[in-house]
């Protein structure tokens, strides 16, 4: 089960209003206890995005990678990967499913990922992709606590979508919602050696310029 705290569905809520025709994706700092994934605090990257997409290029990833590495932690600090799907339904799509899969076998010490997608009507889907010690995909009940918005948290969020650019109509080739640019390259329906390398070495780069 994917359990969101009230600081975290606050925000997400807030994110998904805020650019209602907009797909718009995050990470969400998370523990795991007694079966149960908490997430308690989210962080919404530099991004573009249009109606059915998401794009974090490589210098924005970088860049969200050293925010977290300044706040001493890590990728594995912030195990789920959320994205909205505006208007339509929140089943992950088959690249949602690929990213998600890229996301797990880029944290090898912690060798697992979870998947959040949620809709204008404040529906959720959750799943988990583990890599080890051996391989599981499974769908995740998800429990949203109260989303009554405080000041606070509301300023917080309005600052990070500052950083989400319409990039409406163009839909980017082989993107629908992913982390698909140079960082992550989805080409044709295939994710590689050379795609997951690149993954690490961003993000081992985030970390060492966060020191």
């Amino acid at each position: 089960m994917i359990v969101l705290r009230q600081k975290a569905a606050q925000m997400i809520r807030l994110a998904v209003k805020a650019e209602p025709t907009l797909e718009v994706s995050g990470f969400g700092k998370a523990h795991l206890e007694d079966g149960k994934i908490t997430v308690t605090d989210i962080i919404i990257p530099p991004q573009e995005g249009g109606g059915a997409y998401t794009d974090i290029e490589k210098g924005n990833l970088r860049t969200t990678l050293i925010e977290i590495a300044r706040k001493g932690h890590t990728l594995s600090d912030y195990p789920v990967w959320w994205h909205s799907h505006c208007g339509m339904t929140t089943h992950p799509s088959r690249q949602d499913d690929d990213t998600l899969e890229l996301l797990a076998e880029s944290v090898p010490d912690l060798g697992w990922f979870a998947g959040l997608v949620t809709n204008l009507r404040g529906e959720y889907y959750g799943w988990i992709d583990v890599e080890h010690p051996v391989g599981l995909f499974a769908e995740l009940d998800v429990e949203a606590k109260g989303t009554f918005a405080s000041h606070g948290v509301a300023t917080q969020v309005k600052q990070m979508m500052k950083r989400v650019i319409d990039k409406s109509p163009v839909t980017p080739k082989g993107a629908y919602p992913s982390l698909r640019g140079q960082a992550l390259p989805y080409e044709y329906g295939v994710w590689n050696a050379e795609d997951l390398a690149s993954f690490r070495k961003i993000a081992e780069e985030g970390e060492e310029r966060g020191r």
